[in-house]
């Protein structure tokens, strides 16, 4: 064999070498490539579902706060409408008392004015008989 035939040898299973860890690196360069996107997929997939849910969430939390705060203002009005049915009939219930008491006071005070001028009245007739009789 001639030595330089086994240097061509050399050469080639080198460059045969060198071609397959090429070959192997662009491989494993491109696998890494592909599980990095991939997992970067999957993160992104489960970050969007992640805030998916949290929407979700959150849209049935403000329609129940929705219903809750509807169903308080309406309590609430009805607790104001019946206390102003209870002003209405309570007013009323004291302005007709009132009324009574000042049409009471308006008889009595009459009362007392007529005795009053009866005992003038007959002050009077007692002066007037007296100075006649005199």
């Amino acid at each position: 064999m001639d030595p330089s035939s086994d240097c061509n040898n050399n050469n080639n299973n080198n460059n045969n070498d060198t071609e397959q860890l090429r070959s192997v690196k662009e491989t494993r360069l491109k696998w890494m490539l592909n599980v990095d996107k991939a997992l970067a997929e999957q993160l992104q997939s489960k970050e969007y579902k992640q805030h998916y849910q949290q929407n979700k969430q959150k849209n049935v939390q403000l329609r129940e706060d929705l219903s809750r705060a509807k169903s308080l203002a309406q309590e609430i009005d009805k607790g104001r409408n019946l206390q102003i049915e209870v002003d209405r009939s309570l007013a009323s219930h004291l302005s007709k008392e009132l009324e009574q008491k000042a049409k009471m006071e308006a008889i009595l005070q009459e009362r007392h004015d007529e005795e009053l001028a009866r005992s003038l009245q007959q002050l009077e007739l007692d002066q007037i008989k007296s100075t006649v009789l005199k």
